[in-house]
């Protein structure tokens, strides 16, 4: 019939094979904290977040030293399995940040977190002060005492001052 197609159709499209990463900003792996409100991070991914977006999701999963699991939905750590859980972000994951978790004093925890792309593709790796990391919640105040010169005693020398610090979860 002779019909010839004028305009081609384009379709613009990412080949996309390549993993996403995370970074576990706070806290801090070894660290020792007596507050943490908000766990924070960053994803990244090949593609420029600002113009494209190739993060579709961070999650981070939660490990208390009992063995318990944190779950976003119940807000605690009662699981005996593992659980990811879907961080919040503002910024095309450039910062993904969660918070208000129910950390016990003197636990342990350990924080993995990955990211998954729009490509399908997720991370799987877990490197400890990258996207793994271990810390100490310690919001107890450690005790201390004097004990020389003794209390209400009356003294006219004092060779030395003494007393006694004890930090009940053990940090130092």
């Amino acid at each position: 019939a002779g019909n010839i197609e004028i305009d081609k159709p384009v379709r613009e499209f990412r080949f996309d094979t390549s993993t996403p990463t995370t970074l576990i900003q706070q806290p801090t792996n070894g660290s020792y904290t007596s507050s943490l409100i908000t766990l924070s991070g960053t994803a990244a991914d090949v593609f420029d977040l600002a113009t494209y977006n190739p993060i579709e999701k961070v999650e981070f999963e939660i490990r208390a030293d009992t063995g318990g699991y944190y779950q976003a939905g119940p807000n605690n750590f009662d699981s005996v399995t593992s659980s990811f859980n879907v961080a919040i972000t503002a910024n095309n994951w450039a910062l993904w940040t969660y918070e208000n978790i129910p950390w016990v004093t003197q636990r342990v925890y350990t924080i993995r977190t990955k990211a998954l792309d729009r490509a399908g593709n997720i991370q799987t790796n877990f490197n400890v002060t990258v996207n793994s990391v271990t810390f100490t919640f310690d919001n107890t105040g450690p005790i201390s005492r004097s004990t020389f010169p003794a209390e209400g005693g009356i003294v006219s020398v004092i060779p030395v001052i003494a007393g006694t610090a004890l930090d009940p979860s053990g940090a130092s």
